[in-house]
């Protein structure tokens, strides 16, 4: 079954159950008066007669006794039932909640320390390793791959839908190939996905100088299923892209304390700076009316250009950095792609220093060890760590 398929499947589970329970709250309502008006006539023949035989009043009490009986059993009988169907109805909302991708930072860790723990264990070229992911999957790995551009040689999303952050990083998507695959009839809650998916789509596949290289398929008359006729074409396009390790210049943006890290550049804990930290929007306070088109104003922006003939990396954060509490800053990682480690060198973030007062920036073994050991990556271990001045 498709998650659409599932979901709707869900919904009519949810509307019966909720129709059965207020159905037999109703009969227990029915059944509780009832019982109350057969105490109430039991207490009252009692008391008018009380002076008579015994007999005659075991008797008469006998017959509102029974039925007294008779639906406590029956309202328990209800109770139960209803106590089922409620239970059923709040089961399948939290599965419904489960249909739909948090963009949280525990679905984030759980693809990024899958992928941090095969590079730790196998010999993997970390310039082929492609995210893809099919309906929420393929949103999630939509949203990761924005989120994260620099681990992956390419991104596939089949039947994802745009929502939240993903419209906002379009921008980061630029240096990372994107292949998506979807049915021109897929919607989620009556929204069709291409309507949500529109306006990213038109800012991928708009001509200008810097190209995105984005490739949209969409099948006409077709909706949400595996689209398995297109796995040969993925295959032949995943075989012509690979990653780019030290890009000459990048434009990204962030609205995560967990997106803090693209290429060369690590943002430090955003929450502990009084400049980034307004930006940052937690899934879970996202404005409840997102159709996946609207876009908080406030973002932290992230560009870094490398300039060889200079033998510079220039980094600027908007709007700023003013770390507190412990917070290490912005940090800036060197390879001798970057730069000419025999030269003099110009690091700047926002126009601050960041390389030694001398202006010569060396490789330490020690950097290049623990990065080798924390991020994985053997073939491009970064060489030097550097602070707001001198290195570390």
């Amino acid at each position: 079954m498709t998650t659409l398929e599932i979901r709707e499947k869900y919904q009519t589970i949810i509307k019966e159950n909720t129709a059965l329970s207020e159905r037999l709250k109703r009969r227990m309502h029915l059944f509780g008066t009832v019982r109350l008006l057969l105490v109430v006539g039991l207490v009252a023949l009692w008391i008018m007669f009380s002076g008579t035989d015994r007999m005659f009043l075991a008797t008469v009490s006998a017959l509102f006794i029974i039925p007294f009986i008779v639906l406590m059993i029956r309202h328990s009988r209800l109770s139960e039932r209803k106590h089922y169907a409620d239970a059923l109805r709040l089961l399948c909302e939290n599965e419904m909640k489960g249909l739909d991708y948090d963009f949280s930072g525990m679905s984030h860790g759980a693809v990024l320390y899958t992928l941090k723990d095969a590079l730790a264990r196998f010999n993997i070229d970390t310039d082929h390793v492609y995210l893809s992911g099919h309906g929420i999957g393929g949103t999630a790995a939509w949203d990761i791959g924005a989120a994260h551009p620099d681990l992956w040689a390419g991104v596939i999303p089949i039947g994802a839908v745009a929502g939240k952050y993903i419209n906002i990083y379009a921008e980061n998507m630029r240096k990372l190939p994107f292949y998506y695959v979807g049915g021109e009839l897929e919607g989620v809650n009556m929204t069709s996905a291409l309507k949500r998916n529109a306006p990213v789509f038109n800012k991928y596949l708009v001509p200008t100088s810097n190209p995105f290289e984005a490739t949209v398929v969409l099948y006409r008359g077709r909706g949400s299923e595996s689209f398995s006729d297109e796995l040969l074409r993925l295959f032949d396009w995943m075989k012509r892209h690979t990653r780019d390790p030290v890009p000459k210049e990048f434009n990204v943006r962030s609205m995560r304390h967990w997106d803090d890290f693209f290429w060369q550049v690590e943002l430090g804990d955003m929450s502990k700076d009084r400049k980034l930290a307004p930006c940052v929007i937690d899934p879970i306070y996202w404005p409840e009316k997102d159709s996946g088109i609207n876009t908080p104003k406030n973002v932290v922006r992230v560009e870094s250009k490398i300039l060889p003939a200079v033998n510079a990396v220039r980094v600027k954060i908007a709007p700023g950095t003013d770390p507190v509490g412990g917070n290490p800053g912005v940090v800036v990682f060197l390879t001798p792609e970057m730069i000419d480690f025999e030269a003099k060198a110009e690091i700047t973030v926002n126009d601050r220093p960041y390389h030694p007062v001398n202006g010569f920036v060396e490789p330490n073994i020690e950097t290049i060890l623990e990065d080798a050991r924390t991020r994985c990556d053997r073939l491009h271990p970064f060489w030097v760590r550097l602070l707001k001045r001198g290195r570390e």
